[in-house]
């Protein structure tokens, strides 16, 4: 009699983390049969071994009981790249990571610039980096912006260049006086140079300083003996100084060398002046009604007739003594000018004798 016989069969089963990778191979088979199990790793992984420590991946078996195999895995490693211009700053977290860990990248800027953003465009500062590969970020910079004001007294100058500049930036500042002021230095600098260049760094502020121009303002007389000026002297440009001319007994103040009557007078300084009080003598008004010179009409409404022998000048005074008009070698003299009122008229002639009249206009 024969005996007949059959191959047990035998269970094969392949475990895996499923998060981690996926296994195949599992399943029933017959005693020595041959089984092939193989693991693949998932994004991120990497097989390692079987819980048998093989590490042939395929791997053949001869299955002869009962199996369990569980593949094993690990994280992947991968580099994370921190890189930035060193000129403008420092980047720290660069390393080997496993995956998905967290790496912290920190950006810190050199003085006169600021960070902007990482290349791959967000502006987080430190940030958190979760590791799912090979990573290069490289962090971007600007320059920082700085303001140069400038700042002077504007009755007394003007200064040019204020503005925002960027670090590292130059600035051209110029300081032009105006009239009666001269530039006297920066007050921040002590620098004395009216045109500068500023290397914007920081916030800066410029003050110009000025200093007023004197002027002098001489005044004298044609004849000191005849009379004596007042206001002279040293003035800041701009000033306005009374001057005052006063005659000495026996004479009588004409007017200054300019040609102006006014006395008191005001004197604006805008430069240096001289003037001269001019003075003569004081002769007295009164009518004389000589048939050596005759004037008409009496009153007159603009052209007074002079006729007489040699006449050589005739001047008009008003009321006060001044005299406001005064022409040479003429027969006739056009008051229409003047105000309507009483004025003196003195004719002198070649013979030294001066006559005075009354004229109405």
């Amino acid at each position: 009699m024969t005996a007949f016989f059959e191959r047990n069969e035998y269970e094969l089963v392949v475990l895996s983390d499923s998060v981690q990778g996926a296994v195949a191979g599992a399943g029933t088979y017959l005693y020595e049969d041959t089984a092939t199990v193989a693991a693949t790793a998932n994004y991120g992984y990497h097989f390692t071994m079987w819980s048998d420590s093989v590490t042939a991946n395929p791997r053949t078996i001869v299955v002869t009981r009962d199996t369990l195999l569980t593949a094993l895995f690990d994280r992947n490693p991968y580099v994370v790249t921190t890189q930035c211009d060193s000129v403008f700053g420092a980047v720290s977290g660069a390393g080997t990571y496993l995956y998905e860990d967290t790496a912290m990248v920190t950006v810190t800027a050199n003085y006169g610039y600021h960070f902007t953003m990482w290349s791959d465009g967000v502006t987080d500062n430190p940030r958190s980096v979760i590791v799912v590969c090979d990573t290069v970020l490289t962090a971007l910079f600007e320059r920082n912006e700085y303001t140069l004001a400038v700042v002077c007294d504007e009755t007394q100058g003007v200064v040019t260049g204020a503005g925002v500049y960027l670090y590292g930036d130059t600035a051209s500042v110029t300081v032009v006086a105006n009239e009666g002021f001269v530039f006297d230095r920066w007050e921040e600098t002590g620098d004395t140079l009216t045109a500068i260049e500023v290397v914007m760094n920081s916030d800066v502020t410029l003050t110009a300083l000025f200093d007023t121009i004197y002027y002098s303002l001489t005044l004298g007389s044609n004849n000191p003996e005849w009379g004596s000026v007042r206001g002279g002297g040293e003035y800041a440009y701009g000033t306005e100084v009374e001057i005052t001319a006063t005659a000495n007994d026996g004479y009588r103040f004409v007017q200054w060398s300019d040609g102006v009557t006014e006395n008191p007078r005001v004197v604006v300084v805008v430069e240096d002046i001289e003037l001269t009080a001019e003075f003569e003598e004081s002769v007295g008004i009164k009518t004389v009604d000589g048939m050596n010179v005759t004037m008409y009409p009496n009153p007159t409404t603009g052209l007074l007739n002079i006729e007489g022998e040699g006449v050589v000048r005739v001047e008009v005074y008003d009321l006060g003594g001044r005299r406001v008009m005064s022409v040479e070698h003429v027969r006739s003299i056009d008051m229409s000018a003047l105000p309507s009122g009483v004025y003196y008229v003195r004719v002198a002639l070649a013979d030294g004798v001066a006559v005075e009249k009354v004229v109405k206009k």
